[in-house]
This record gives structure tokens, C-alpha cells and sequence, in this order.
């Protein structure tokens, strides 16, 4: 592998480019490389959905997760806990991962955002 001037890469420096590619490689194989619809960039995680919203200069992701999250709220889905409470299995607690899924409504451009739970994980 050389630079853009020819010059070969140092070895540290080729390291870091397959580095790199491998990851992209991985990231595009689990789906996880970032998407587009109509023209839109689609954010993995919240932290890209804001640094999104930023260049974009607007606030459409950070609404579509306020509302969900206000949403579930409403409902009471949560019980909040003081910092540090410790929670056992015994009491019928258990871990499960979450995540914000976003996507754009083809009817209306509209930006959603999902707050979902691994069931796989669930007993």
C-alpha cells in the first residue's frame, strides 16, 4: 500500500489502514454501516443522531427521540432508582440491553425513533 503521493506506508501506518477497511468490511457484513433514505443519513446509536442533527443544523433526530422517550414516560414503562441501587436476580430483576432504532416514514419524511429492548436476552 502506498499514500496518495506514492510514498509506501509506514508500518504502523499500514497497520492502521487495515484496520480500518477490516472494520468498515465488518460493520457494512452486520448491517451496522451507516444508512441513507431519501437522501437522509440514518443514525446507529443517539450519539451519531445528534452529531447528524448538527450538521444538518436542525433538531429532527433529538425530537423524534424526545418523544419517544416522553412517550414511554407517559406510560410509565420506567421505574426510576436512586444512583448506586443495587438489583438482584433473586428479586426478579434482570439485565437486558436497550437501544434507539431510527428510521424515516416514506408517507411524510418524518423522523422516528424506536427505544427497544433485547428480547433475546429475555426470560
Amino acid at each position: 500500500m502506498t499514500t496518495d503521493k506514492g510514498k509506501p506506508l509506514s508500518p504502523g501506518e499500514l497497520r492502521h489502514a487495515r484496520a480500518k477497511s477490516t472494520n468498515a468490511r465488518k460493520q457494512a457484513k452486520l448491517g451496522h454501516a451507516n444508512k441513507e433514505k431519501f437522501g437522509i443519513k440514518i443514525p446507529n446509536t443517539p450519539r451519531e443522531a445528534l452529531i447528524f442533527d448538527g450538521e444538518a443544523r436542525n433538531t429532527k433526530w433529538a425530537d423524534s427521540m424526545a418523544k419517544e422517550m416522553n412517550g414511554l414516560i407517559a406510560l410509565n414503562v420506567f421505574q426510576f432508582h436512586s444512583a448506586g441501587t443495587r438489583f438482584r436476580r433473586e428479586d426478579g430483576w434482570q439485565w437486558a440491553p436497550m437501544r434507539m432504532i431510527f428510521d424515516i416514514k416514506k408517507e411524510d419524511k418524518r423522523y422516528k425513533s424506536r427505544f427497544v429492548v433485547g428480547s433475546h436476552v429475555i426470560d
